[in-house]
């Protein structure tokens, strides 16, 4: 009977062991499967932080992007409507009056002994393609709205180097064969070369208010 009490204590002693190594280990796995869980969590979190941060930075971006463009545009569109951009697309010689600060060279013109032959553009733009009128339209447009949006021009109006070379070719366009014997004739065509005969005989150097006497 001795023999078999303790041999039933022994078992209920090894059978509890288990049953304590089982809880432990159950209970360690389940902290651990707990603890993965939730640093995953955490990772999780952090990842979706990290995006939501991101798409606030980018649609702040996009959104500063869209306003500079949306104002850039307002800004040339309302002041392309206000000076009447489109105007000078066309041939319209009025639209050069557009400027008060032209409006007397547009009626010298009109008196002229041009008036009723040349328009602004036959002598002020290119005649060589329709890209150079063209450039030649926004080039001048940009530096003269900027002059007189800024007042800085002088009153006495004076024609640029550019524009001196545009209206020179548009004249010898027009009266090519009068130009031609003019240059044929000039002084010391021997001894200068071509450039220089037609800078000594250019055609507004002697008539310069042909176009418009103000």
């Amino acid at each position: 009977m001795k023999i078999r009490r303790k041999f039933l204590k022994a078992s209920h002693y090894i059978e509890c062991r288990i049953s304590a190594c089982i809880f432990e280990n159950i209970s360690h796995t389940t902290k651990l499967l707990f603890s993965s869980r939730k640093f995953k969590a955490r990772a999780h979190l952090k990842q979706d932080m990290k995006q939501i941060t991101g798409l606030k930075q980018k649609t702040v971006l996009y959104l500063l992007i869209a306003v500079l463009i949306g104002g850039i545009v307002g800004i040339g569109t309302f002041t392309f409507g206000y000076a009447k951009g489109a105007s000078y697309l066309k041939a319209d010689s009025q639209s050069c009056a557009n400027c008060h600060v032209m409006q007397g060279h547009f009626d010298a013109w009109v008196k002229s002994s041009h008036g009723k032959f040349a328009s602004c553009n036959d002598c002020h733009a290119p005649h060589d393609s329709a890209v150079s009128a063209y450039y030649c339209k926004a080039r001048n447009g940009f530096f003269h709205s900027l002059a007189f949006t800024t007042g800085d021009f002088e009153e006495n109006l004076r024609i640029t180097d550019y524009n001196r070379s545009v209206t020179e070719q548009a004249c010898r366009k027009c009266h090519t064969d009068l130009v031609h014997q003019i240059d044929i004739l000039a002084i010391g065509e021997l001894n200068k070369n071509a450039s220089e005969r037609v800078e000594s005989n250019a055609c507004i150097r002697c008539h310069s208010t042909v176009g418009h006497d103000t």
